[in-house]
């Protein structure tokens, strides 16, 4: 079974920019050695990955829903604004 990269592709980009979005509001003091960051660099590779080699897509397609079902859920976990 195969699926398509433009199914995979769109998980992989929201959840990046969910996870660009907490990493700049966050602000931690080891920026390189957090988990958004390691989310995003992981999406990156998920899409590289994808794109050359389709033939895990079944694979790609669950790390990418799970990638963005955890980008949801760390929302929860962030700390209030700074004022």
């Amino acid at each position: 079974m195969q699926i398509p990269s433009v199914a995979i592709i769109p998980f992989c980009i929201v959840s990046f920019v969910i996870q660009a979005w907490q990493y700049y509001r966050v602000n931690p003091d080891r920026r390189v050695f957090n988990a958004h960051f390691g989310i995003m660099f992981g999406t990156v590779i998920l899409m590289f990955a994808d794109v050359f080699f389709s033939k895990f897509s079944v694979i790609y397609c669950a790390l990418a829903v799970v990638s963005l079902a955890l980008s949801i859920y760390m929302i929860r976990l962030m700390p209030p604004p700074r004022h």
